[in-house]
Order: C-alpha cells, then sequence, then structure tokens
C-alpha cells in the first residue's frame, strides 16, 4: 500500500528557489510587465537622452560618462526584452521547470528544459512527443494549480491504445519503450466511448476506475461521479463499462501518460487533452548542466 496519491505528491514539492527559481519566474513573467518595464526604461532613456544632449563637452564629467552607459545598457536591455519576450518566448519556445516526478526516468524533479512552440504553430503533436499543455479543469478540481502540464503523447488521432498488464498496446501491437527503467502496476486501461462521452477506463478486476494503492475521490472521472453523471449505480455502471471495448482517440484529440507510469496524474485519470490546449514540445534539458540532453524519442 503506497502512503501517497499522485496529487498528494504533487502538492509536496516545493517552490524551485535559487538559481532554478529565478530562471522559472523569469520564463513566466507576462507580456504586460514586460511591456510596461519595456515604456519605463523607454522613458528614462528619453530623459537621459535629452540631459545628456543638453550637456556641453566642457561641462561633461564622471556624472555625464556614466548615465551615457547607463543609456547604452538600457538600451541594449530593452533590445532584449523586446526580442526574448515578444517574439522568442510566444513563437519560438521558453523553459519550464519540473516540479513534480510524474516524468521520471526522462525528467527529473527540479530539471529545467526547453520546450519549443514553433513545431505546433505549423504541425501537430507526434505520437512520443513530450507536450506541454494547459492543465485540465479536472485536474484543477483537485487542487493543482500547476500552470503548466508535462506529459508524453502517447496516443494521437486515430490510435487505439490499451494497457495490459502495464504494457502499452498500439493498435493491438505491443510498443517498446526504452525510456522506462521500473517495473509497471498491473491495472489495465482502455479509452470507451459511453453514450457519446470518451472515458478513461482503468481497470483493476471487477473495479473500474478505483486504484487500491489509494483513492483519488476527487477524480473528476472517479467511478463514484461518473455513477451520479448517468444516474447509476456504481455497480449499475461498473457492469456497463467493462464490458466496453477500447476506441479510437477522436480528431484534434490526444492521450497524455507520464513515463512514471505508477506515480503519474494524467489522461488515464482526467481524459483526453484537446488540441488547442498543447502549446509547446520538449527538446533539451538545459539544467542540471551534468544532464544536458535531448529528450525526442519516437513511440512505434
Amino acid at each position: 500500500m503506497y502512503p501517497f496519491s499522485p496529487i498528494q505528491l504533487i502538492a509536496q514539492v516545493q517552490p524551485p528557489a535559487g538559481f532554478v527559481g529565478f530562471v522559472d519566474k523569469l520564463s513566466r513573467t507576462s507580456i504586460s510587465s514586460m511591456v510596461y518595464l519595456v515604456a519605463f526604461c523607454t522613458l528614462l532613456r528619453i530623459f537621459y537622452f535629452i540631459y545628456l544632449n543638453k550637456t556641453s563637452k566642457y561641462q561633461r564629467g564622471i556624472t555625464h560618462s556614466f548615465l551615457k552607459v547607463v543609456n547604452e545598457l538600457m538600451d541594449a536591455f530593452v533590445y532584449a526584452i523586446v526580442v526574448v519576450f515578444l517574439l522568442i518566448r510566444p513563437y519560438i519556445g521558453q523553459t519550464f521547470y519540473i516540479p513534480s516526478p510524474s516524468m521520471v526516468p526522462t525528467l527529473k524533479v527540479h530539471d529545467i528544459l526547453i520546450g519549443t512552440k514553433y513545431p505546433y504553430i505549423v504541425d501537430n503533436p507526434k505520437r512520443g512527443d513530450i507536450i506541454m499543455f494547459r492543465p485540465p479543469s479536472n485536474a484543477h478540481d483537485v487542487g493543482t494549480d500547476a500552470i503548466d502540464f508535462i506529459k508524453r503523447a502517447m496516443g494521437v488521432p486515430g490510435d487505439i491504445i490499451e494497457i495490459k498488464d502495464g504494457l502499452f498496446y498500439l493498435n493491438g501491437k505491443r510498443i517498446q519503450e526504452p525510456y522506462l527503467n521500473e517495473s509497471l502496476m498491473n491495472n489495465d486501461f482502455r479509452l470507451v466511448n459511453y453514450n457519446g462521452d470518451y472515458i478513461p477506463l482503468k481497470v483493476d478486476g471487477s473495479f473500474v476506475n478505483i486504484d487500491h494503492r489509494y483513492t483519488l475521490k476527487e477524480d473528476k472521472y472517479y467511478i463514484e461521479t461518473l455513477a451520479k453523471k448517468y444516474g447509476k449505480s456504481v455497480e449499475e455502471l461498473t457492469e456497463e463499462l467493462i464490458k466496453l471495448p477500447p476506441v479510437a482517440i477522436p480528431d484534434n484529440y490526444y492521450l497524455a501518460v507520464g513515463d512514471n507510469r505508477n506515480w503519474s496524474f494524467d489522461s488515464r485519470a482526467w481524459g483526453l487533452v484537446p488540441r488547442e490546449d498543447i502549446y509547446a514540445r520538449g527538446e533539451f534539458i538545459i539544467w542540471p548542466p551534468k544532464r544536458f540532453k535531448s529528450v525526442r524519442q519516437e513511440v512505434n
């Protein structure tokens, strides 16, 4: 029996501090804040420019030289802000801090990852991509305030994904996952269609969507909540769901699963990720330096 649920583990992760915390905060600074900063620096530059040009060359001293250097540095600073925060971050890429162990061993807690955005501006995610996306409302319902979710796209539109005895199957064929390094739990999984709703179905013997290592009662797809939604008893709904066959992932949706399969709060709990919520692809771990490497990995 495990003492913590994935949500409890997420809640225990402390905000980053030091250099990692500075990078994380900087990468999340709002564009509006940067615009205000640019406006303030521009006003200072105008003031310095007027002052420097009004001062005759016979009156120029240490103060004049100092302000001239400050003005030139501020000029470079403004250009850097414009390039990084108004061009690179919205359209090219940004850094992402890893706050939880859901992607271990590929990504460890406190890693800093570079994610690129331009690939998904011109194309769709590929199976095996590590994707950054806006957390589903279900995740916020259980108490996490994460700004980004980072998982692996294990299923793309048209895929039929199943987990049997902890092993992934794509369209009936087992797929290799070299990025995993631990024994997987035995819960089976499949996506089913129930009255037009696509439901992630975790099967444990005669139970569905109940993990006996912990009881995630807050999960929107927890069986009791489903039963209430459909006006059925838990027993009735369980009997109906467990008989349903797996279905293909619909257009414009993706199945996102953590590499740390035993301890990841992912699509197996809260469902599919809409395409419009996916905005970046993981590329390189850049911090700590000794872990610098590419995280690109195809899944076939």
